[in-house]
């Protein structure tokens, strides 16, 4: 394939990877109230669906534990206290837990329609003023609830070590939403699944990114992860936060000497759990650990089969009909 070949010019790709904030402010620029208000559902509902994805895998955790170690255990890691620690030490405020309460749980809520009234108003700032708040509030509860994962399965790898670490992942994967969105990324067309991909990073997971385009893949370059970068950043260089890691290397760490408990997910549900069900990882991840505050990368192949080895050597698993 060529460079006129290639699904996206480079103007293209950096427009796959553009803030929300920005989508929005070309909106409510256009003049038309009607498609700002549509780009303006659909951030929020972007921002709101990895808040939900993260509480699906929360229960389903919890469920493991209650269903597979029993009722002890259950009382064991069921800590009221640590999550009203960790929502405290990400700075949320009562009013910030009350609306995001109401934010998380759909478009009926105080800021979303008072985002769609100044937007109806052609009140610009006002609607950007609303918008800011919507995601700040969000990305605390994202943040949150991605800590909250990364805590319990935490305890439990404490108790119960790498082995019950990677069975409660597996656990949830086997119920969860990866189950159904695997098999359909892969079905669409390789352009639709990268637009997807970095739509919901950059918006949904507070990325920041750019896209480069090879013959068989695209690379998606994160200057700041937002999902463990961030918790790098923000939590592993502040020891009271008591987040663990996984420090045995080996296919849950890509052979790392060390990752963040949430990290390992990336090895067990994207790598070995895809790739026995979709026959590849998805995404497929260079994770490079504790130093993801800076520079990481994540590859999607256009065609999966087409999938370099390394990512399945990397997790001690061997590409099908290699």
């Amino acid at each position: 394939m060529t460079q006129a070949e290639r699904s996206f010019t480079e103007a293209e790709l950096a427009e796959l990877v553009v803030s929300g904030q920005e989508r929005l402010e070309r909106a409510l620029d256009g003049g038309d109230v009607a498609a700002a208000h549509e780009v303006a559902t659909g951030l929020i509902a972007a921002m709101r669906a990895f808040c939900t994805v993260y509480l699906d895998w929360l229960v389903l955790t919890d469920d493991y534990v209650l269903d597979e170690l029993g009722h002890e255990a259950h009382v064991r890691v069921t800590r009221p206290e640590r999550i009203a620690e960790m929502a405290v030490r990400t700075g949320m405020s009562l009013a910030d837990l009350v609306a995001g309460q109401a934010l998380v749980a759909g478009p009926d809520n105080d800021i979303e329609r008072n985002l769609g009234a100044a937007i109806a108003a052609g009140e610009r700032d006002r609607a950007l003023e609303q918008w800011l708040e919507a995601e700040r509030i969000l990305r605390d509860v994202h943040d949150l609830r991605r800590d909250a994962i990364s805590d319990l399965l935490g305890q439990i790898y404490a108790e119960y070590g790498a082995d019950g670490l990677k069975a409660a992942q597996m656990y949830a994967a086997e119920r969860g939403w990866w189950k159904e969105s695997m098999p359909h990324d892969f079905e669409l067309d390789p352009a639709v699944r990268l637009e997807e991909v970095a739509f919901m990073l950059t918006v949904g997971a507070f990325s920041d990114l750019y896209v480069t385009e090879h013959d068989d893949r695209w690379i998606v370059h994160q200057n700041v992860c937002g999902n463990c970068g961030r918790q790098v950043r923000d939590r592993y260089r502040d020891g009271e936060w008591g987040l663990r890691t996984l420090a045995e290397p080996g296919p849950m760490t890509f052979g790392k000497p060390e990752l963040t408990i949430y990290q390992t997910h990336l090895a067990v549900i994207h790598h070995m759990y895809a790739i026995d069900l979709v026959g590849a990882p998805w995404p497929s991840f260079n994770c490079i650990g504790l130093e993801n505050e800076g520079h990481c990368e994540l590859v999607v192949y256009k065609d999966p089969a087409q999938t370099s080895p390394e990512f399945y050597d990397m997790v001690g698993m061997a590409k099908p009909g290699s």
